[in-house]
């Protein structure tokens, strides 16, 4: 999932920083999670979809749990 947040906010033309005032996510915090240092709890995953205009499903690569609830 790191891998796929910060590709998402690459194709957006987007830094760390726009994506966390959009999100309203800590930088520090979005930092380790695309660093693959924290799995994102389901309301910052929320989040996150919202400002990258995407479903909780295309944020975790198959093969990877998904513990996000609708």
């Amino acid at each position: 999932m790191s891998n796929r947040i910060q590709e998402l906010r690459k194709v957006k033309g987007w830094t760390q920083f726009e994506l966390c005032r959009r999100s309203n996510t800590p930088q520090g915090l979005l930092s380790m999670l695309e660093r693959g240092k924290l799995q994102p709890w389901p309301k910052v995953t929320k989040r996150l979809c919202k400002a990258l205009g995407v479903r909780p499903e295309e944020l975790f690569p198959e093969g990877e749990p998904c513990e996000v609830k609708r």
